[in-house]
């Protein structure tokens, strides 16, 4: 039985095992096959799952976490003190 994947883009779906994107385009027979499968009451798995959104969530505290602490850095710099 063949797995899909949703894009960010209703007219691309993905198909995991090879990584393939298949897109509602001209008479694409993926496409085609996909719809098919979706009719015979088959659900394709979310763009991103819960394990990948939180490591998201978790990457982008971290890089906001770096950036509070540059700018404080900068802040305090002998550096900046010498631009005023």
């Amino acid at each position: 039985m063949k797995k899909y994947k949703l894009t960010g883009i209703p007219t691309e779906i993905v198909m995991p095992m090879d990584n393939q994107t298949i897109t509602d385009s001209g008479n694409n027979k993926y496409w085609r096959a996909y719809q098919e499968w979706l009719a015979d009451g088959n659900t394709p798995d979310p763009e991103f799952t819960a394990a990948e959104l939180k490591a998201r969530a978790k990457a982008d505290k971290e890089a906001d976490a770096r950036a509070a602490f540059s700018d404080r850095i900068w802040q305090e710099s002998p550096e900046k003190a010498a631009l005023k």
